[in-house]
């Protein structure tokens, strides 16, 4: 009997212990659920910071403009450019950017000036103009050729359903058209008329033509002027 009253007492005395010894009380324990920690009030200076971002966002387009003034002096157009243009990335409102770009690019095309002649009566001829990938270039057309047809025509109209077929699609009937011979191979003819800035989408060889159906005769030269990105054909 008295080893059973010594046991009992050792159960009592082991959660006892357990209870006095354990991290939490039924207080702390009720208090868990009772809101967050309060985290610590921060020490920094928001104005300060803005302060430092909008010196630091000026300094960048100082930096940057004077880059495309040096590039420009160097004449190395495209590089003043890009300077400008990032300017834009950060700050699209800054002030007279947009308008010295404008002003970049227009220099750009004017410049390198190539004037040819477009022989009407040989189709595509031989190539006008080596072009280069992603440099834009302009092109201008002026004159006035002879389209003749050959074809005879009965009461029933041309003699197949589609008088236009061998022209190129959404090409006007007359109208100049251009192609790209680039990587061993034609691109699809475009229209050009009497003028437009192109930007090829890789190195090659310019070709123009008269729209004009099969069997026709042309006679006559329409001048070509080529600025910006081009370099005359050898």
């Amino acid at each position: 009997m008295r080893q059973f009253s010594y046991v009992v007492a050792a159960i009592i005395v082991s959660v006892a212990v357990a209870v006095v010894s354990s991290p939490f009380s039924s207080q702390d324990a009720a208090a868990q659920g009772k809101g967050k920690p309060k985290s610590k009030k921060s020490n920094v200076n928001l104005k300060e910071v803005d302060a430092k971002a909008e010196q630091n966002l000026d300094n960048f387009i100082r930096a940057q403009a004077e880059l495309a003034k040096s590039y420009e002096d160097a004449e190395d157009l495209e590089k003043a450019k890009k300077m400008l243009s990032a300017i834009l990335k950060v700050k699209p409102d800054q002030p007279g950017v947009v308008s010295k770009i404008k002003e970049i690019e227009e220099t750009i095309l004017t410049a390198n000036e190539i004037d040819v002649d477009l022989d009407v009566s040989k189709g595509w001829g031989k190539g006008v103009a080596v072009v280069a990938k992603d440099k834009p270039f302009r092109i201008k057309v002026d004159g006035e050729y002879r389209f003749i047809t050959n074809s005879t025509i009965g009461p029933g109209g041309f003699a197949t359903d589609n008088p236009t077929k061998g022209m190129a699609p959404n090409v006007k009937c007359g109208q100049v058209k251009g192609l790209f011979f680039s990587k061993n191979k034609p691109g699809r003819p475009f229209a050009i008329g009497e003028g437009k800035e192109i930007v090829p989408k890789d190195d090659g060889i310019l070709f123009l033509a008269v729209n004009v159906p099969p069997g026709s005769r042309c006679i006559g030269k329409l001048k070509v002027e080529l600025s910006g990105y081009v370099k005359e054909r050898e």
